[in-house]
């Protein structure tokens, strides 16, 4: 079972801001007669458990979004976004948890409205991991 707890911000002014988030929360069952692990272990997260947020998400009024990690201490983090055709329209990466990005494409052009899909690569213990594949809408 998977937990997860989003606490919205009541903050007028940032309406669209995420709040607090606690994720990667991971409730397992225990084997039989297995001996329970001690309190504050804290296991490294695999490839499926690497969550990469874009706020906001879709975008209007604005040409930014940040890309955000959470829940693991990040080293680097790398972004890629592709049209529906699978192009590859823009990439970036930055050091820490988050990386701006200001709706251009690679010639630093502002993209369409329209959908886009992006994937992050995550440094954390100086090993790169993937995430899901995860959908980005322009409405300006």
């Amino acid at each position: 079972m998977q937990l997860r707890l989003v606490f919205d911000s009541v903050d007028e002014k940032h309406n669209g801001y995420l709040g607090w988030v606690v994720d990667n929360i991971w409730v397992r069952k225990a084997a039989s007669g297995a001996p329970l692990s001690p309190a504050g272990v804290v296991h490294p997260p695999s490839r499926g458990m690497i969550t990469v947020r874009a706020v906001p998400n879709p975008i209007r009024d604005v040409h930014t979004t940040t890309f955000t990690v959470r829940g693991v201490d990040v080293e680097a983090i790398r972004v890629e976004v592709y049209d529906l055709s699978g192009r590859l329209v823009w990439q970036g990466e930055a050091l820490g948890d988050e990386l701006l990005w200001h709706t251009e494409d690679l010639l630093g052009r502002y993209l369409a409205n329209g959908v886009y899909l992006y994937r992050a690569y995550v440094k954390v213990g100086g090993e790169w991991l993937v995430s899901e594949l995860q959908k980005l809408a322009i409405l300006r």
